[in-house]
């Protein structure tokens, strides 16, 4: 009898060590990644973009799946923040976001910048000297409230194309976005002007991109340390340098 009892809490431990385990394997993680935002994320790109790669990759090297879909920016913020996901990879820190994300190790450094037209010379060496123009930035970005306190005329957009196309038909007079992802739009979306358009320095910030997860996420910290791991694995073994490199980085 003294065998079959200790037999008997021997499986006992064995199912109840086991089963966060298969829970955790079988967790759905969706998370959001803006639709609009090449060569980062966009569902048009092959495998979903830079960013979404690298997550995928990163969190398939932890033993997790993982889907994704692209709403508009600041849907993705909203269903994020709500928990109706996961959380967002491709998301720049922000102390207000912090209230309702937990972040992961940076993935990628990138420059969020100015631009205007060539043939309308603009300098700047602080953003007080940017009050006289009208500025177009996409809705939800975390380097908003910047502008904002430094009492900049902002004219506020749904998308980067929405922006973008603004921008074009020059309906305010400086862009502000991510470098890397601003000049690709330029150059395949409008050939041509990438020569009439210039980046004003310095850039507004310089910031990391990382996976967010928002903390109504079942296992929010466990899905942050796993991914960092998964980041980490990736990083040595070559796989996140390929990533780059087939993503023309």
């Amino acid at each position: 009898m003294h065998l079959l009892e200790r037999a008997s809490c021997a499986l006992a431990l064995l199912i109840a060590t086991a089963l966060p385990l298969a829970t955790r394997a079988e967790e759905a993680l969706t998370f959001a990644a803006s639709d609009d935002w090449l060569p980062y994320s966009s569902a048009q790109a092959p495998e979903g973009g830079l960013l979404v790669k690298i997550s995928r990759a990163a969190l398939r090297a932890a033993g997790r799946d993982s889907h994704y879909v692209f709403p508009p920016w600041n849907r993705a913020i909203e269903e994020a923040r709500a928990g109706a996901v996961t959380g967002i990879v491709g998301a720049w820190h922000s102390a207000e976001r912090e209230k309702d994300f937990l972040y992961s190790a940076p993935i990628i450094k990138n420059d969020i910048v100015f631009f205007a037209f060539a043939d309308r010379p603009i300098r700047y060496q602080k953003l007080a000297d940017l009050q006289p123009y009208r500025i177009g930035a996409v809705r939800g970005n975390s380097f908003i409230r910047t502008l904002q306190q430094a009492h900049l005329r902002l004219d506020l957009a749904t998308s980067q194309d929405e922006n973008l196309r603004k921008f074009i038909n020059r309906r305010f007079d400086i862009l502000v976005d991510e470098r890397r992802a601003t000049e690709l739009a330029i150059r395949t979306r409008f050939p041509g002007l990438e020569n009439q358009i210039v980046a004003l320095q310095p850039p507004l910030e310089t910031n990391y991109l990382y996976l967010i997860v928002s903390k109504r996420a079942n296992h929010a910290e466990q899905i942050v340390t796993d991914f960092n791991k998964g980041l980490a694995t990736i990083e040595k073994d070559g796989t996140l340098k390929k990533i780059y490199r087939e993503s023309g980085f």
